[in-house]
């Protein structure tokens, strides 16, 4: 099975130029002199849908899953260690910027997968454990879920480079 996960590019965002998102017409706040508001005035939806569909900002990454549900007797995937209490990983990235993006990529395809890990945030670093708790041990579907957690990874430190 094929699976598009969508990840965020590391750079920030490029500024905008002035005025650009400013309200044309008079302004019930400045007495008609055609400032915006002290809160800014908003971009129209269609140009922000439009801006979204093409953000370089954003890329797609392809992610395949292999395997069925099965029994964990294949052992850990790479990278990971296995033992009573779970598949066990730690990630390390750049920054914690990194760090929480690549979280907020496994929350999202976790509650996809109705399957959650047992994690840790540290500045950098990001500590997962993996054990189905209705089952009491390791099945497939911590495999599947292990699989994709690398291509996220791999995915989110390609981009910080």
């Amino acid at each position: 099975m094929i699976h598009w996960v969508r990840v965020a590019r590391a750079s920030p965002p490029e500024p905008r130029p002035r005025g650009l998102c400013t309200r044309a017409g008079p302004s019930r706040r400045t007495g008609g002199t055609g400032s915006s508001s002290p809160r800014g005035a908003t971009v129209p939806r269609r140009a922000r849908d439009t801006a979204r569909q093409t953000d370089s900002r954003w890329f797609n990454v392809k992610v395949t899953f292999v395997g069925g549900e099965g029994n964990a007797e294949s052992g850990a995937p790479e990278g990971w260690s296995e033992d009573d209490t779970g598949l066990h990983r730690d990630f390390r990235f750049s920054d914690f910027a990194t760090a929480w993006r690549f979280m907020g990529f496994v929350a999202a395809e976790a509650e996809r997968m109705d399957h959650h890990p047992d994690w840790s945030n540290s500045y950098d670093r990001v500590s997962i454990t993996l054990i189905s708790h209705d089952k009491g041990r390791v099945t497939g579907r911590d495999h599947r879920l292990a699989a994709l957690i690398d291509d996220i990874f791999a995915a989110v430190s390609k981009v910080d480079r």
